[in-house]
């Protein structure tokens, strides 16, 4: 797994052609060098980094290049994890925005909540639109009263 995130370190933005060559050698390895003729650079840049092997006029796809080819067919696996900071500003706006509802649940309006934060009344109603539980409340409000 090493040698794959350093792989793909070192084919940091995989170029279109060197994504059809793993592609074509992964579903049909080896294949001639003369069938990739027009994007022979590509070939060599790749071997030059230990993806594909060249024996005579045949590439073949190493195991490196396969699990690097998997690496970037699996867009999960390469989606950024947050940082500890950006979750805890996350949770910190959510309790935030929990204590504004229990404000309004006890029926205060959104001016009185912002009086009480020093925010205007737009910004507590911004706060409480991003709050799923603020919309399960005005549901079960509109429910009540039907």
């Amino acid at each position: 797994m090493d040698n794959t995130r350093d792989a793909q370190r070192s084919v940091r933005t995989p170029g279109k052609n060197q994504k059809i060559i793993l592609k074509s050698l992964k579903t049909r390895s080896p294949l001639s060098l003369d069938y990739f003729s027009s994007i022979k650079s590509a070939v060599i840049n790749l071997e030059s980094r230990g993806l594909v092997e060249i024996r005579g006029e045949q590439v073949f796809l190493l195991p490196l290049g396969e699990s690097l080819l998997e690496e970037w067919q699996n867009p999960s696996r390469n989606e950024p994890k947050p940082s500890p900071l950006v979750e805890a500003r996350k949770q910190n706006r959510l309790e935030k925005s929990n204590q504004f509802l229990e404000l309004y649940k006890q029926g205060l309006t959104y001016q009185e909540i912002g009086d009480q934060h020093n925010i205007t009344r737009e910004r507590v109603r911004q706060v409480l639109t991003k709050n799923p539980a603020f919309h399960d409340y005005l549901k079960e409000r509109e429910e009540s009263k039907e």
